[in-house]
């Protein structure tokens, strides 16, 4: 989460890390996997299914290391058990947190917010977090704090806005605050549950390809 920004202009992500070249060749080298791969496939007997995951890659953000990459899957199970626990989608979840950390554990916003949902640390103590950086603790926290603001704002645009910009100033001003990063913030999260909703919805069309 961030706090409410005191400018009128949009966003931009704060100590963006600038990747080394390391990261830049395992980017590459990834990206080439994607692009090869469903060629491969298709050279091979019907028998042979060669799977190609989601190569989404996301550099660290708000961190003092630049040699890190992280694949946006690898929190799969740990997400879907958190929704479970607090009767959300698991796609929702993922997109807040690929919103608010890019997938990165060990994410510092500007305001002190910390880890894959970036729960402020007076938030995370509430909610008895042991070690804010674990990403099981991280996402089982941030699922409950976010059931608890659904529950109070019924509005998932307005529980949003609350997560990002804190309950009072949704409060104050009877729903989305007029800051344009909470605004920017919300549009984002919105958009990318969207894809993943259209992700998912593809992946059930093709159950063959999602086994393999």
């Amino acid at each position: 989460m961030f706090a409410a920004p005191s400018t009128g202009r949009l966003p931009q992500d704060p100590g963006l890390a600038k990747p080394n070249a390391l990261s830049v060749k395992l980017a590459m080298a990834f990206t080439l996997w994607a692009i090869l791969m469903p060629e491969i496939n298709r050279l091979h007997a019907p028998a042979v299914v060669l799977p190609v995951p989601a190569l989404k890659l996301h550099l660290g953000r708000h961190h003092h290391s630049a040699s890190y990459i992280y694949l946006e899957g690898q929190y799969d199970r740990l997400i879907e058990e958190a929704a479970a626990r607090n009767d959300l989608d698991p796609l929702l979840i993922k997109a807040i947190i690929s919103v608010e950390s890019e997938f990165n554990p060990h994410c510092i916003s500007p305001a002190g917010a910390c880890g894959l949902m970036q729960l402020m640390p007076s938030t995370a103590r509430l909610l008895g977090v042991k070690n804010i950086f674990d990403p099981k603790e991280n996402i089982y926290a941030g699922a409950e704090h976010f059931k608890g603001l659904i529950k109070r704002f019924h509005s998932l645009k307005v529980t949003l806005a609350a997560y990002n910009a804190g309950e009072l100033p949704v409060l104050r001003h009877h729903g989305i605050p007029p800051y344009r990063e909470t605004r920017w913030y919300v549009y984002r999260v919105l958009r990318t549950y969207e894809t993943y909703q259209i992700e998912a919805q593809i992946q059930n069309t093709h159950p063959a390809e999602k086994s393999a």
